[in-house]
């Protein structure tokens, strides 16, 4: 099968289409012909094997796993024999690893049955960047019927489903983003709009319910400042550096304990039961996502380079 490899850590000129084998399902797990899959920050991360820190889990030295990609949409071509949930035919969606591949193998608990009447490439851009913010409006922010919430960074692939996931929540929605991603924000339901190249958000009068902040910059003690006083800060990203991350993970923590304000920080895992959670907000609720651009499985090196440069709109789609 074809696959976007990587042998080195780096940034896009490492990754390389390769012909490899079609991976071997054990007893527990299942085979998916993958139609398509989306690139998330996660990847690029993956790739570049920063923060250090997180080379814990990717490789000390050099990477563990050699094919890129988190995201899947596709076809389950076989069941391994303690599968009881799924079987060969259906059409699933979920995150996992080796996804920018024609076949990967997955758990059971990674997926759930393909939301109905959405296209692969949709399909495939929900997974991480969905489940992600799913988790920061339902189980961090706990966001209810007339909350205010402020979204730091509203129009990357985390930021576009959390904007409407909190509004679908029932949340008055105060988007952050650039002069040219304005009318994407009007035109998935924010609210309000702060052009953060014209305007300092930091110094509004208003008081947020929550703020979920995906950019993971600039000052927490102003970001809590923002809150109200039973309000809470949910970080999505905290930093791109070993220490930066440390020392973010850290204030955070410790402003927490300072009044009734929370602060935290976390991060989203993949399991059926919320993947079914996004699958109904987008047949049920109108949850949509938002695509900039599609690339081939061969174009997967330009595709990062893109996402390196940190400034995608909504989701790019791989497809396979």
């Amino acid at each position: 099968m074809k696959a976007a490899t990587y042998k080195r850590f780096g940034d896009h000129n490492e990754i390389e289409i390769e012909e490899v084998q079609k991976p071997k399902i054990g007893s527990d797990e299942i085979l998916v012909n993958v139609h398509a899959s989306s690139v998330n920050q996660a990847d690029w991360l993956t790739l570049t094997g920063n923060p250090k820190i997180a080379r814990a889990v990717f490789g000390i030295f050099s990477p563990k796993k050699k094919i890129l990609g988190m995201d899947l949409a596709g076809t389950i071509v076989a069941v391994g024999e303690n599968v009881t949930r799924f079987k060969s035919g259906d059409k699933v969606f979920g995150e996992s690893t080796e996804c920018f591949a024609e076949y990967t193998c997955v758990s059971e608990h990674e997926i759930a049955l393909a939301p109905e009447g959405l296209p692969d490439e949709q399909v495939a851009s929900l997974p991480l960047a969905g489940l992600t913010a799913l988790n920061a409006v339902r189980d961090q922010a706990k966001v209810q019927d007339g909350h205010s919430i402020l979204v730091i960074g509203g129009s990357g692939g985390v930021g576009t489903f959390t904007v409407q996931i909190a509004k679908i929540f029932g949340a008055s929605v105060t988007a952050v983003c650039s002069t040219e991603n304005i009318d994407l924000m009007h035109s998935i339901g924010a609210d309000a709009i702060v052009d953060y190249k014209t305007d300092d958000f930091t110094k509004s009068n208003a008081r947020f319910h929550a703020i979920i902040d995906i950019v993971g910059s600039g000052s927490l003690r102003t970001h809590r400042r923002l809150l109200r006083d039973d309000g809470v800060y949910v970080a999505v990203a905290v930093g791109k550096t070993s220490m930066g991350v440390i020392g973010r993970m850290l204030r955070i923590a410790l402003l927490s304990k300072l009044g009734s304000k929370k602060m935290l920080s976390f991060v989203s895992s993949p399991n059926s039961a919320d993947l079914g959670a996004l699958r109904d907000l987008v047949e049920n609720s109108n949850l949509k996502p938002i695509i900039q651009r599609s690339f081939s499985l061969t174009e997967v090196a330009e595709a990062m380079r893109l996402q390196g440069e940190g400034h995608t709109k909504g989701k790019t789609v791989i497809k396979i």
